[in-house]
């Protein structure tokens, strides 16, 4: 029998009892917020389930919309309901702007050598650096956009032709050529246009691919810190991945450095970023090097999001036809012949926006968005939160609160039409699946930009039809990205 040298057996036992009083007797101090029992050293997490948005639902329902769990090492708030999550989204002083300090934040800093837009701290570099990722994204997303929309038509006609060979032969899984497709606009609006896009656009999806699937059920490691020295394999693994990702935008960005003139209209982002002067930015946390990891962060939020949430809009489509014909007739009376659908129709096609909009509530692909972090000691909605408590915006119950909705789980797009039929901002604005505040997704613009014109121009193009035998789920499969379940359709051109 193995036995423990005594010194040991007290050391351990010393430990637990510290975890346990701090767990018990600490997080009890002051007005905590309420919430479950769990356990020591792992907390909440056995009982999160596989799917955590069902048991977060059952804990608000019992504690209310701000309640309290332990995610391993971490004292954490999850924050339900719109009017919870915006109060904490734009609380004075941006309280809850910050990020927890997670292991995978700090490799990837390792890897790309600097700082990332999406995972840094809350501070002035921050704020000079979203201001100008936000610049750049409106220069390629508005007036002088033209580049950017003429891609789009370009890829959309690419995946029209391909959709319509594959079908047939009958119903095809077609979310690998939709994700196809939306990588190519992202990288190429990242890097450039080139007869190597097609080769590295294949290792960007595979890295995707790779990060949602390491990244299913979580990486536990950023939870507990811990079990870096306990699964050396699983860290090597998430370590390779980041190594490669970061190797495989080093050959763009050198060609970029030797070809970059200034006193030329950019070419992509990639362009715009060597275009910045960061001296003249007035921050010296504002380097080169962290302005190209902006590259690392807009290719690995913009592309997955986007292409998942284009999936869920077609299974929609498939499963409720009546909407589908109304999007189409709504096109058809709007562009009439006209080759493409494009963003100045946005305006008057409203039935097809606020499907959209639908589609986006009932599924937002990342519906707990990113972590965030206490700046200070604080309040919310009563309940104290202390510095460095972690704080998670469910924005799920946002997008499904019954008092804001009525009818939450019924696919209805003109809930989001006034009397004038037109959208009504005041409803729209509820939905948040890039979340609110300061912390919301930068790449919000060109995410609306990519969805409207490629969905608009397939439905203008053709219908989706479901399979006899086709069974439709509509559940999500959790993950880094939440994602449909695999589905077949039957794909008919419109004549």
């Amino acid at each position: 029998m193995l036995e423990f040298p005594s010194i040991t057996v007290f050391f351990i036992t010393f430990l637990l009892n510290c975890l346990i009083f701090k767990y018990f007797w600490i997080e009890k101090r002051g007005k905590s917020p309420p919430g479950p029992w769990g356990l020591p050293i792992l907390g909440h997490l056995p009982f999160l389930g596989e799917q955590p948005l069902k048991t977060f639902a059952k804990w608000r329902n019992k504690y209310g919309n701000i309640f309290r769990i332990r995610m391993g090492s971490w004292n954490t708030v999850i924050v339900n309901g719109y009017a919870a999550i915006k109060e904490a989204a734009e609380k004075p002083g941006d309280a809850f702007s910050c990020r927890p300090h997670f292991t995978s934040q700090r490799v990837l800093e390792e890897y790309n050598g600097e700082v990332s837009l999406a995972f840094s701290s809350f501070n002035d570099a921050y704020l000079a650096h979203r201001k100008i990722t936000s610049t750049i994204l409106r220069y390629f997303t508005g007036r002088h956009g033209a580049l950017t929309e003429e891609l789009m038509y370009e890829e959309v006609d690419v995946l029209i032709s391909t959709l319509l060979k594959k079908t047939k032969d009958g119903p095809v899984d077609i979310r690998g050529d939709i994700q196809h497709s939306v990588g190519s606009i992202i990288y190429q609006i990242l890097y450039g246009r080139g007869e190597d896009v097609n080769e590295n656009l294949m290792l960007m999806i595979k890295s995707a691919d790779d990060f949602n699937e390491f990244n299913r059920n979580g990486n536990p490691v950023d939870v507990m810190p811990w079990l870096e020295y306990f699964m050396p394999k699983r860290m090597a693994l998430y370590k390779g991945m980041v190594s490669e990702s970061a190797k495989s935008r080093q050959p763009k960005i050198k060609e970029h450095i030797e070809t970059f003139s200034p006193d030329k209209q950019p070419r992509d982002i990639l362009d715009s970023l060597l275009a910045v002067d960061v001296d003249s930015v007035g921050n010296p946390d504002i380097t080169r090097g962290r302005l190209l990891g902006t590259l690392a962060d807009l290719q690995g939020a913009g592309f997955d999001t986007t292409n998942k949430a284009l999936q869920f809009l077609i299974l929609h489509m498939i499963k409720y036809p009546d909407i589908q014909r109304k999007v189409q007739n709504e096109i058809d009376d709007v562009v009439g012949d006209r080759n493409h659908v494009t963003l100045k129709d946005k305006e008057r096609l409203v039935f097809t926006e606020a499907t959209i909009l639908e589609s986006m509530r009932m599924k937002a692909v990342a519906p707990m968005g990113l972590p965030k972090s206490a700046l200070q000691d604080t309040e919310l909605q009563g309940y104290n939160i202390s510095k460095g408590t972690v704080l998670f915006f469910n924005l799920h119950s946002a997008l499904y609160d019954e008092e804001i909705w009525g009818d939450p789980d019924n696919f209805r797009p003109s809930r989001f039409l006034d009397d004038n039929n037109k959208i009504d901002l005041k409803v729209s604005s509820r939905v948040i699946p890039f979340s609110l505040g300061r912390r919301r997704c930068a790449g919000e613009p060109l995410a609306k930009m990519e969805i409207f014109i490629m969905f608009a121009n397939m439905m203008q193009k053709f219908s989706f039809v479901k399979p006899e035998a086709e069974v439709l789920d509509e559940e999500s499969v959790p993950g880094l990205v939440y994602s449909p379940k695999p589905f077949k359709v039957i794909v008919k051109e419109r004549v």
